[in-house]
């Protein structure tokens, strides 16, 4: 009995996508590529943002670090307008930091409406995906890239005439819907602030 609970146990605390779904395999063309504020311009919450020369196959990485435990940190890229009712992926290339190995990625219009992902960056995998509000159909992604960099998407039909990404590293329990609450351990990701980017997406006739 005893066996049976602790292997149940860890199929329910496991990557809910143990198999890596990729959803860039999907049949979709890509047919806008929007324009996004320039990283100066984006509003970083309780995260330090540190230019990183370490990873020579990555220029332009930074390191994002949790500086507060207590209270919610994140980054906030400025609203974008979108056509309502199309889909559309947001991506940004990320990899494990020193401190933890978990991150956030959420996309957001007026609330209730959001969709919320956290990746695994040491497995590889998708921990939790969670969709809000008219964003009913979400759908995360995670690809391998090289060197320990993934390529982490949402991808969703999108209700609304614009949105906002924000992200972050976290820690914890990984859950969607809170990864950017307090956390019980100081968390960081590299990140590569010109890899995020918002497509307009159809299906291949």
């Amino acid at each position: 009995m005893k066996i049976l609970i602790l292997i149940l146990f860890i199929l329910i605390n496991s990557c809910k996508n143990d198999k890596k779904e990729d959803l860039d395999s999907i049949d979709l063309e890509v047919v806008n590529k929007l324009i996004l504020p320039n990283h100066n311009l984006w509003i970083f919450n309780r995260l330090s943002f540190d230019e990183n020369f370490s990873d020579k196959e990555r220029l332009g990485a930074f390191k994002v670090t949790r500086t507060s435990l207590e209270e919610t940190a994140y980054a906030l890229v400025p609203e974008t307008p979108i056509i309502y009712g199309s889909k559309y992926r947001i991506s940004i290339e990320v990899k494990k930091g020193d401190l933890g190995y978990l991150f956030g990625l959420r996309v957001v219009s007026e609330y209730p409406n959001r969709i919320d992902a956290v990746f695994d960056l040491k497995s590889g995998c998708i921990v939790d995906n969670k969709s809000s509000g008219n964003f009913i159909e979400g759908k995360a992604s995670i690809a391998q890239l090289n060197n320990g960099w993934y390529k982490c998407s949402i991808i969703s039909e999108l209700d609304s005439n614009m949105v906002r990404v924000i992200f972050g590293p976290t820690s914890g329990l990984g859950k969607a819907i809170t990864w950017e609450a307090s956390t019980k351990d100081f968390c960081d990701n590299y990140i590569i602030p010109s890899s995020l980017t918002i497509e307009e997406l159809k299906i291949k006739l």
